[in-house]
């Protein structure tokens, strides 16, 4: 093993490009593993990493196995801020592509958001039912938006209160995906009903999501028509303005940089785009 590495000088090369920028690191293969698929990600041209090829084969890889078998991508917490085009495996754009390609994406959001969210949307969905209408329209939708949304901005305020900020974007994401597209924070089932499982859940979002109306809780018989473009981006905007102002309140030199001029546009400008985006 030792000759071979020595007498090659591709090896070499990479070998020195690895020691230069990697540093240390933590992680290590997992012992449960049986199959790996490894690459070093390092442009021979340029002489520096670029994960963009290896990501492209692991999605065509996910892609392909997906048409036979039953396969989904997990993601939780939080992503890494990365302007648009940078590749990266911790920013959305693996997750984007491999939904753009027809896979299964599931955000998961972590944060128990049942107690704030239920009073407040409850109400909104007691004064609806008493129209009497089969199916809400995009105002009502509007609607449980604008009171998710109060909520949210709420939560985020005892963050900064506390000298923190949100910073688990993807679980914002689910969460704000529930009320545009779901159930509006409220459980899908009534309690005790039977569980589903997990690839039926999917191929029923997916019915549903065509279909452009959404079941409520079954304790209000309520159907809601999906959040419009107009919704998604407004939601999409606010979202990423929120988190970055927020991650500009709590920086050490926030002081300096504004007697300098400076806001949080100016700093995360190229980032709030990329996750707006």
């Amino acid at each position: 093993e030792n000759t071979r590495q020595s007498n090659s000088d591709i090896y070499h090369q990479k070998e020195q490009v690895l020691k230069s920028d990697m540093g240390t690191t933590n992680h290590d293969l997992d012992v449960n593993g049986t199959l790996f698929l490894l690459g070093d990600t390092i442009d021979r041209k340029k002489n520096c990493f670029d994960t963009s090829p290896f990501q492209k084969l692991m999605i065509e890889i996910s892609r392909y196995f997906s048409t036979t078998l039953p396969s989904m991508a997990l993601k939780t917490g939080w992503s890494s801020k990365s302007i648009l085009g940078t590749p990266c495996q911790l920013n959305l754009s693996a997750p984007l592509n491999i939904a753009m390609s027809g896979g299964a994406i599931i955000f998961l959001d972590v944060r128990d958001r049942k107690g704030a969210m239920g009073d407040d949307i409850r109400a909104s969905l007691v004064q609806m039912t008493a129209s009497h209408k089969q199916v809400l329209d995009g105002k009502a939708r509007q609607v449980l938006i604008d009171d998710a949304w109060k909520v949210y901005e709420r939560i985020c305020d005892q963050y900064l209160e506390a000298g923190m900020c949100e910073n688990l974007d993807v679980c914002a994401i689910a969460h704000f995906h529930d009320v545009l597209f779901g159930h509006c924070g409220l459980a899908h089932n009534d309690q005790g009903s039977m569980s589903v499982e997990l690839h039926k859940a999917i191929d029923a979002a997916r019915v549903e999501h065509a279909s452009g109306i959404t079941h409520s809780s079954n304790s209000y018989h309520v159907l809601f028509q999906a959040g419009s473009e107009e919704q998604v981006a407004s939601i999409a905007s606010r979202l990423a303005s929120r988190y970055f102002h927020d991650a500009f309140e709590v920086l050490s030199d926030k002081d300096a940089r504004l007697e300098q001029g400076q806001t949080y546009q100016d700093v995360y400008g190229d980032r709030i785009s990329a996750l707006r985006t």
